[in-house]
């Protein structure tokens, strides 16, 4: 795999959702994503809704991995059941089971020439600059993500250990 870094990434700290369950970081997360798209007065603004009022399927969820031909990673397949999808805001979202018509991207695979070995792109992440993702970096042990940025030669930063640590990061990093 091609080194991964942080250059230009600042750290981030893990401590408080760490000590809290997986459904927590979900709905706390799913909550500061409400509060401030209503805030900001976007709430009502995105078409599909930014926040689905449910989730996927197992049938929906059994149907995607076969069409990947492969496991989802287990905090994502979690987050589906709990949300489709979620728009955080212009160029931050967290892609799942929409309606690609309706601006909702799947999650898709690349490879070695686009990425430091087989990767799950989930997210748009135009922090640095658009077009940049999150992806599940499926060559190493429990699947951490990286983030792509395109704006530094494609350069691939290590971002969260799992899933839902980097929704709370993204949902964090929104604040500012």
């Amino acid at each position: 795999m091609a080194s991964a870094t942080n250059h230009h990434l600042p750290n981030f700290n893990f401590r408080l959702p760490l000590s809290l369950t997986l459904q927590q970081r979900f709905e706390i997360c799913l909550e500061k994503t409400e509060s401030r798209l209503e805030e900001t007065g976007q709430l009502g603004l995105f078409e599909p809704p930014a926040i689905p009022d449910s989730g996927a399927s197992e049938e929906e969820i059994l149907a995607l991995e076969s069409c990947l031909q492969l496991s989802l990673p287990e905090e994502y397949r979690q987050f589906l059941k709990f949300r489709r999808y979620l728009i955080l805001d212009d160029g931050f979202q967290i892609h799942g089971l929409g309606e690609v018509e309706e601006g909702i991207e799947y999650p898709w695979l690349i490879g070695k020439k686009r990425s430091p070995g087989k990767c799950l792109v989930f997210a748009d992440y135009w922090a640095y600059g658009d077009g940049d993702y999150l992806m599940f970096d499926l060559t190493e042990p429990g699947q951490p993500v990286l983030a792509c940025l395109h704006e530094y030669g494609s350069m691939f930063a290590r971002y969260a250990p799992s899933f839902s640590l980097a929704l709370w990061r993204m949902v964090h990093e929104l604040e500012f």
